[in-house]
């Protein structure tokens, strides 16, 4: 599955230590489909949240990245003190 803002790989492992690899994938593939330059693709993951869902799939492991929405950073909120 992969959209816009979802990409899916597979892990070989079953084991959470041995993911590194396939969520580096997962998140580069991610970065791809936002668009523009290589700086920009990436720079469209900045101050957004990614969210993982892993699934077992057999032997291996079906990890799932999505990008959520763009953080709130900037605003401030009524529980931030104003200095």
């Amino acid at each position: 599955m992969s959209t816009p803002d979802t990409v899916t790989v597979t892990a070989t492992s079953p084991h959470p230590r041995d993911w590194g690899r396939a969520l580096a994938e997962a998140v580069t593939q991610l970065s791809s489909l936002q668009g523009g330059t290589e700086d920009e693709a990436a720079g469209a993951l900045f101050d957004r949240g990614l969210h993982l869902s892993v699934r077992e799939s057999g032997t291996e492991v079906e990890i799932t990245v999505t990008l959520g929405p763009a953080s709130a950073a900037d605003d401030i909120s009524s529980d931030t003190p104003v200095a």
